[in-house]
């Protein structure tokens, strides 16, 4: 909440709080004069003092701005009102100013049940305001009347007026140009005057007893101002755009000037805004960029300054918005240019500003600025166009950008989006800006450039100077995959190949290192190398002689053990020494590489030969893949493995009885025989002496799952 917002509340507040003492003070009168009865010479009893005689009693000096105080609501019980003569056993009905007032009295009399009924009656009044601020800072503030009331009468009637009054002055304006009453120097000369003016007034009430509204009156003055600069320079061109730009500055570092030696937030960003803003509003198109940048960065220097030692919240969000307005002009004039100073201009002003947002900024405003600077300049290197003679300069800034982005952050406590734009947006942008106009990218530039990209973020990990170790790790590895990706294009097989090497590589890094991130970057590249691998395995002929020995086969085969390899260490990375992690998410990792083999070679055996030999081959693999999975499910204590199993071995039985009945009478016998052998094995198991092992009963786990389940933290 701003300040001024601060004070129109407090404001409101007070004067509620005034109009509901003073009715408190009328009714608490009342209800003495009812219990004191006919000797209380004709008081007004509650009943007469309504809500009408309340308000009038109750005259504050905001006069109608405050609604009047709701009568109290009937039902209510109390002690004995103060001074009164109730007994002990019966409770009498005590008028409250309202319903809120109601809620509030009662929960300060439940909290105070302990306290004579006298007491309560005595400290009614003090009690009552405790609970109104208490209550004004717990509870939620609630819309009223009141507060819409204000919000027109303070600001909706000053927009409009200042509206209707521009409206009338650009009518009478209007008039007096067409009849050729007001000459250009006319015209400028009115609007500085009127601008004086208003500056002037603003000032007095700044100084009287309408400070906020002083303020206001001075930010408008500003903006007349640069109008007023405007028409002089570049519209009529009676002064040259130089001059106008000096006075509309000067105008604006005076009212922050002024801002900053009453530490009034608000006012100076309408200076430091101004400042910002005068060169758009007193140049024409054709002005010098570089010298736009220079102003810019002049400029956003000071306001940087001046941030370091006072706790701003709303400035750092005009220093971003001035970064990326003044990168973004600049790179719409110069990134066509041919000279290198010129053309990396806007890249070189946004990095330079974001250092000096590390240099003179403190907090979090600190690694906030510096971030929306870096992201600017990703967005100036990827508006450059490719020029020979700039692309030193485009690769250069990119390094540049990441290595300050890998700076910005530092012992961990970085904000989870300043965190995430450091160590993936800024490292990927600036690397797809920096290729983005190679003419190969799978050339060895290419390549080279992203190895360089990968070896920072590995360098990153290993510092973790800024807690963002995982998110390092995971685009060091993404890097390194992309960058094999690129060198060994377009052959598949090739690609597929050292995807399944460098998975498992990553997977041992994954595990020694314990690098989670690193983990989620290998599980995706050996999801690409599985699926180039499957597919050169579908683009074989239907019935082959030798299934498992061609180059395709080969490939899975790697891709199928780096799968393996991965899973080992993905289940076991974090867990106790010896042990592995137990959650669903990691059993299902656990799993995926034997998921995997399967798979792979359920495609071999539906190309083997003919029907009849896959048909029956693929029955009696179902059938041995079922009772070892039981079995090594029963023997590792993992209870999906064994479920799996037993629905391989159900499956089996179901092939061999559906699709074998088409076979000859051998290859159907032989598959019934063979499926029906390996169920009675499996029905052994679970009825007879591994049956409790097998089948865990409710709430119960395997004596080796339980002993894992006890240690498998993931610590980081």
């Amino acid at each position: 909440m701003s300040d001024s917002a601060r004070l129109d509340s407090l404001e409101l507040a007070v004067a509620r709080l005034t109009k509901e003492l003073v009715a408190l003070r009328t009714e608490v009168r009342a209800s003495r004069s009812q219990s004191a009865g006919p000797a209380g010479g004709g008081a007004l009893s509650a009943s007469e003092a309504g809500p009408a005689s309340i308000a009038e009693r109750a005259s504050t000096p905001f006069g109608d701005a405050i609604p009047p105080v709701a009568s109290p609501a009937a039902g209510f019980t109390s002690g004995s009102a103060e001074g009164g003569t109730g007994s002990p056993g019966r409770d009498e009905k005590v008028p409250y100013v309202s319903d809120e007032l109601r809620r509030i009295a009662a929960a300060s009399g439940a909290e105070a049940g302990g306290a004579s009924r006298s007491a309560r009656g005595s400290h009614r009044g003090s009690g009552a305001v405790s609970a109104i601020f208490a209550a004004s800072r717990a509870a939620p503030a609630q819309f009223q009347r009141a507060n819409l009331e204000a919000l027109v009468g303070r600001y909706g009637t000053l927009a409009l007026a200042a509206f209707t009054i521009l409206m009338g002055i650009g009518a009478f304006i209007g008039w007096a140009v067409k009849n050729g009453l007001i000459g250009p120097e006319m015209r400028v000369a009115l609007g500085a005057v009127a601008s004086l003016v208003m500056a002037a007034v603003g000032w007095r009430m700044r100084r009287g007893d309408s400070p906020r509204f002083g303020g206001v009156l001075l930010a408008l003055s500003l903006a007349m101002l640069h109008v007023v600069c405007w028409g002089a320079g570049p519209l009529l061109q009676l002064v040259p755009s130089a001059l106008a730009l000096a006075v509309a500055s000067v105008a604006s570092a005076g009212l922050a000037w002024l801002a900053l030696r009453e530490e009034d937030q608000s006012l100076f960003n309408v200076g430091f805004g101004g400042a910002l803003l005068a060169p758009f509003v007193t140049s024409s198109e054709t002005g010098d960029a570089v010298i736009l940048l220079l102003y810019g960065a002049v400029v956003l220097a000071a306001g940087m300054r001046v941030m370091r030692d006072r706790e701003w919240s709303k400035t750092p969000f005009v220093l971003g918005v001035g970064i990326i307005a003044y990168t973004a002009a600049a790179s719409g004039q110069l990134s066509q240019s041919d000279a290198w100073a010129r053309g990396g201009a806007p890249g070189i002003f946004a990095v330079a500003t974001a250092w000096l947002a590390l240099i003179l900024v403190q907090g979090k405003p600190r690694e906030r600025v510096a971030v929306t600077a870096l992201l600017s300049a990703v967005g100036a290197l990827g508006a450059l166009h490719h020029r020979d003679s700039v692309e030193g300069v485009r690769y250069a800034l990119a390094a540049l950008a990441t290595v300050s982005g890998f700076l910005v952050a530092t012992g961990g406590r970085s904000e989870g989006i300043v965190r995430l734009a450091t160590t993936l947006v800024i490292p990927f942008g600036a690397l797809l800006a920096a290729t983005i106009t190679v003419d190969d990218v799978t050339s060895t530039a290419g390549v080279a450039l992203v190895v360089l990209w990968a070896i920072g973020s590995a360098v990153a990990a290993v510092a973790n100077r800024d807690g963002g170790r995982q998110w390092h790790a995971f685009t060091a590895s993404a890097l390194g995959g992309l960058a094999l990706v690129l060198q060994f294009a377009p052959r598949e097989l090739t690609i597929a190949l050292a995807l399944a090497a460098y998975g498992a590589a990553a997977s041992l890094v994954m595990r020694q290192f314990r690098l989670r991130g690193a983990g989620l970057a290998t599980f995706g590249w050996l999801l690409a190398a599985a699926a180039l691998a499957f597919a050169e395995l579908f683009d074989r002929g239907r019935w082959l002689t030798n299934p498992f020995v061609t180059p395709a086969s080969g490939v899975a085969a790697a891709v199928c053990a780096a799968w393996l390899v991965f899973s080992w260490q993905a289940a076991r990375t974090g867990a106790p020494a010896g042990g592995v992690v137990t959650t669903l998410p990691r059993t299902v990792v656990r799993i995926l590489g034997a998921v995997l083999t399967f798979t792979w070679v359920h495609v071999e055996l539906s190309h083997t030969v003919s029907i009849d030999v896959s048909t029956f081959l693929l029955v009696a693999y179902y059938a041995v893949t079922g009772v070892l999975a039981i079995g090594v499910g029963r023997w590792r204590a993992i209870p999906i493995l064994r479920q799996l199993g037993l629905a391989l071995s159900v499956l089996a039985a179901i092939k061999a009885m559906v699709e074998t009945s088409a076979l000859s009478i051998g290859w159907r016998v032989g598959g019934y025989l063979l499926a029906g052998v390996f169920l009675l094995g499996v029905a052994y198991w679970y009825r007879g002496r591994g049956a409790a092992a097998s089948a865990p009963g409710p709430g119960e786990f395997d004596a080796k799952e339980a002993g894992e389940a006890t240690g498998a933290g993931d610590p980081q």
